[in-house]
């Protein structure tokens, strides 16, 4: 084979293998951001795992290991740049690997059929792990890996130290004298020079300038706002900006997708700040792109997310758990925009829940739903929950309408019983003629609170219709049985329904006899004095003065009280 040929294939294959490793080494990176960006059980980390797997498999058809060495913002693999992440910090795996002292790392064939996942695994436990946890090296060495070899070096220890870990327990060695810079940092390889850490602070070369007082407070200043600063916000502000400038839909698609993970994780922590946050950039950049359906849906489904009944209902424990009685302006974010299906769980919560400030925001969030959709609240009335219709009667005070009264006189026909006593009430309220036409029905209903509420309606609008009814129910007699207050009740909707034609009725009442006195007891007829003296016509001022000397003294009261127009 000539030089020539043989050149060309090594070439080949050295492109080969650099476009192979590019391939694993991407893979592995995304399913260590999937292992940050996404829940256990997100579809998202299991998928990335397995791209992962995949790769490493492609790899090792023409590989039989790969190694990487780790610096600050660097993977390397034969001297060349593999990945690179010039952050500091515990997101950026390079970084994250040299922080804890790793320096390098051999992987074997079938390394990614079961330790890929325990590496990723650690890799997040050791980004999240806070000072008292153990570090990346003692948390790969419990692992006990097989095909996965390293390297690493201690903070006071040289990387070529031939006492340096390669896959066994990191070493410690201890500490003579005060620190100092050499401590923290790569020494050269060992020989005849004394080892970092015995270098006296007094023979290293004095600093050329120092800084000035004031220099240090505006360091110090510029250090601790870097610190205190929201990263996260700046994070938010970053992807709505690719949302709403980007033309690509898969990228806005993508966006979406995290946007919808770090949503889903603050509901889960109650980090509900957050949460209203992400609804509320998502609601205005859908006002404002105009793009293509399939970026307008990801987009509309992440303003809506809290939009379905489990959503609610996990809002709710919240509120029960006195989540937002110190933020309940939150609730308005979350709650926005309901249907049908996600109110039912406020009502039905709001119908049995104690006063709070959590409860009046829900009960004015709900309210003003209900306004904007005035379709919704005859469906609700309409359902065949009894829960559901007794919270639905609660906010129907609130935005009662002429639309309601279909629903409302079937409720108060064949209802529970706490459904026809509110439903007679919002009825009354309404006052338009459907609802007065269902309420003068009810003059003969078998609760006596429906009766009173029929009752004093018919009189509050002199509503001319009723006066039949009534009379009806003076024939069967039905006013024997019931109480003062209700004998007086129904006197006075038949007086002011009727008017003069009432007059006829009541003075029978009021005067006839039989052989052993009057017919009607001194309750009726008193009430029957009070109602002509609610007409003020002349005949019935005229009924009124034949009664005046009356042998009853209740009613001979009662009749004084009338004529003076005082009952």
């Amino acid at each position: 084979m000539s030089a020539d040929s043989t050149h060309e294939t090594e070439q080949q294959r050295a492109r080969s293998r650099s476009k192979n490793l590019a391939n694993v080494i991407r893979a592995f990176v995304r399913a260590h951001r999937a292992s940050q960006m996404y829940l256990p059980n997100s579809p998202m980390r299991p998928k990335a795992r397995k791209d992962a797997r995949e790769a490493f498999r492609v790899f090792w058809l023409e590989e039989d290991e790969l190694s990487l060495t780790i610096t600050e913002q660097q993977l390397r693999s034969d001297d060349r740049e593999v990945y690179r992440d010039d952050e500091r910090n515990s997101a950026a795996l390079p970084w994250l690997l040299f922080r804890d002292g790793l320096r390098r790392i051999d992987l074997q064939p079938g390394f990614e059929e079961e330790e890929l996942d325990m590496l990723l695994d650690i890799l997040q436990q050791a980004r999240e792990a806070t000072t008292d946890d153990d570090d990346l090296i003692t948390r790969l060495w419990l692992a006990d890996f097989k095909l996965l070899t390293y390297r690493n070096v201690e903070l006071l220890q040289d990387f070529d130290d031939p006492s340096s870990g390669e896959g066994g327990a990191p070493s410690v060695r201890p500490v003579t004298g005060e620190p100092t810079a050499a401590q923290v940092i790569e020494s050269p390889a060992l020989g005849d020079t004394p080892t970092p850490w015995q270098i006296p602070l007094e023979n290293e070369a004095p600093t050329l300038h120092f800084l000035k007082p004031e220099e240090t407070a505006v360091l110090q200043a510029a250090i601790r706002q870097e610190y205190e600063g929201d990263g996260f916000s700046a994070v938010l502000d970053s992807l709505f900006d690719i949302l709403e400038v980007q033309d690509s839909a898969d990228v806005r698609l993508e966006v979406c997708d995290i946007l919808d993970g770090l949503l889903l994780k603050a509901v889960a922590a109650e980090d509900y700040p957050v949460g209203v946050r992400i609804l509320r950039d998502a609601r205005a950049v859908l006002a404002r792109v105009q793009s293509a359906n399939d970026s307008r849906r990801a987009i509309s489904a992440l303003a809506t997310r809290m939009n379905d009944a489990p959503a609610v209902n996990g809002l709710l424990a919240s509120v029960e758990r006195g989540r937002f009685e110190a933020e309940p302006a939150l609730l308005e974010t979350l709650l926005d925009g309901l249907g049908y299906e996600p109110l039912i769980p406020l009502i039905v919560w709001f119908a049995d829940a104690p006063p709070t400030s959590s409860r009046d925001a829900i009960e004015a969030i709900v309210t003003r739903q209900l306004s904007d959709q005035p379709t919704l609240l005859p469906r609700l009335l309409d359902d065949s929950r009894d829960s559901v219709v007794r919270g639905a009667l609660l906010f129907a005070r609130e935005v009662a309408s002429p639309a309601m009264v279909a629903q409302l006189s079937k409720l108060l026909r064949s209802g529970a019983e706490f459904a026809q006593q509110r439903s007679a009430t919002l009825l009354a309220a309404i006052a338009s003629p459907e609802a007065m036409d269902a309420l003068q029905s009810a003059v003969g209903h078998e609760l006596r609170d429906v009766r009173m509420v029929a009752l004093r309606a018919i009189t509050a609008a002199r509503y001319r219709p009723a006066f039949p009814r009534l009379l009806q129910e003076i024939a069967a007699k039905v006013l024997r049985r019931a109480d003062l207050s209700e004998k007086r009740a129904f006197v006075e909707a038949l007086a002011a329904a009727g008017h003069d034609e009432a007059t006829a009725t009541l003075d029978v009442i009021l005067h006839r006899r039989h052989l052993l006195g009057h017919r009607e007891s001194s309750e009726l007829r008193m009430c029957a004095a009070y109602g002509l003296g609610l007409i003020g016509t002349a005949q019935a001022t005229r009924s009124l003065e034949r009664a005046a000397d009356t042998s009853d003294a209740l009613v001979r009261r009662a009749v004084s009280q009338a004529m003076r127009g005082a009952p």
